[in-house]
């Protein structure tokens, strides 16, 4: 791993355990077996005492006390943990004939709601709904101002999450890419799509076909992202 560790000036060899850094997320390395340490050292540098213990840091924090350590943001540990940068596109496969998929994108998809949501501006956009509710906005005013209240947070936001692209209809296509095409240039979409919808990536209007070509993939299943 290219870390040195000294126990009482003897360099061991550290592995990577199986135990995870609960501020990080990330494996700890250290020993699975004790070693002697000395509890302090004479003037001459002569062992006093001493006691066993298993050796474990994070390689992130090298055992700093938790309030010492800065915490990894949200964006930056879900980066960590599944590779994915959400400042970036990224396209979500999942699927309803896997029930753990859909289990596991429902829960990514309230974690980032709630985690994320705290650090950047998080809209998560039911396709279904936001139909419904654009149909409606002349319907009333209260239609009207909660239409028009849906459309400016959209606008600002820097991270929109379309949940998904199965669950709208054909007439509704356009209301949907158009939608999308009043987001800001520098916020990032999650799009969701099963099998079936996939091919609407295809029949996107040319600025967002040619945007998502770059967009990273994450295939939910039953093994996980």
């Amino acid at each position: 791993m290219g870390i040195d560790v000294k126990i009482n000036g003897e360099v061991i060899l550290p592995i990577e355990l199986e135990e995870t850094c609960q501020i990080h997320g990330c494996h700890l390395i250290g020993r699975t077996e004790p070693v002697w340490a000395y509890d302090s050292h004479d003037v001459k540098g002569y062992g006093i005492g001493g006691h066993w213990y298993t050796p474990k840091v994070c390689p992130q924090c090298f055992g700093k006390p938790a309030e010492t350590v800065t915490k990894l943001s949200a964006l930056a540990e879900f980066k960590h943990k599944k590779g994915i940068d959400l400042k970036k596109d990224v396209i979500v496969k999942y699927s309803f004939s896997d029930e753990l998929s859909v289990v596991a994108t429902d829960n990514m998809k309230s974690w980032i709601t709630q985690k994320v949501g705290r650090e950047i501006k998080v809209k998560l956009i039911n396709t279904r709904k936001y139909c419904e509710q654009l149909k409606n906005r002349f319907m009333s005013d209260e239609e009207k101002q909660k239409y028009l209240k849906l459309s400016h947070e959209i606008e600002l936001a820097d991270l929109i999450i379309i949940d998904s692209l199965a669950d709208f209809s054909e007439t509704q296509e356009e209301d949907i890419y158009n939608m999308m095409l009043t987001c800001k240039d520098n916020s990032s979409f999650m799009i969701l799509t099963i099998p079936e919808s996939e091919q609407r990536l295809d029949d996107m209007p040319i600025k967002l076909k040619h945007r998502l070509k770059s967009a990273q993939i994450m295939e939910m299943n039953s093994k996980g992202a």
